[in-house]
């Protein structure tokens, strides 16, 4: 069973995602796979984020601003979410804030 299922069937409480594979989002379009999964998510108390955790995404979708301000609004409406932690994580362009990820994980 794919991470990505293992998300949408609630079955994963603590997601560490470094690197994700491409297996681990198929089944969907891989750029909205995962935002769609954790929002609809009743599981997750944690999220680890390592490295090059979007690896798998084409990479104007892991530059795009607008990919990250969704997963923003994803991790501040999350209903279970608890502790959210970004390990060696560097956005692929300057306009991407990851900083905002973690402010809205602590909301």
């Amino acid at each position: 069973m794919s991470l990505l299922n293992q998300i949408e069937n609630n079955e994963v409480a603590d997601l560490r995602i470094s690197a994700a594979p491409k297996e681990a989002l198929e089944g969907k379009k891989k750029e909205d796979a995962l935002l769609e999964a954790l929002a609809k998510n009743s599981s997750i108390t944690s999220v680890q984020l390592e490295e090059d955790f979007l690896a798998c995404l084409r990479a104007d979708i892991r530059s795009a601003p607008e990919y990250f301000d969704a997963l923003e609004t994803v991790l501040q409406n999350h209903a279970t979410l608890k502790e959210f932690e970004l390990i060696n994580c560097m956005a692929s362009n300057q306009s991407v804030d990851l900083d905002k990820l973690k402010i809205a994980a602590d909301q």
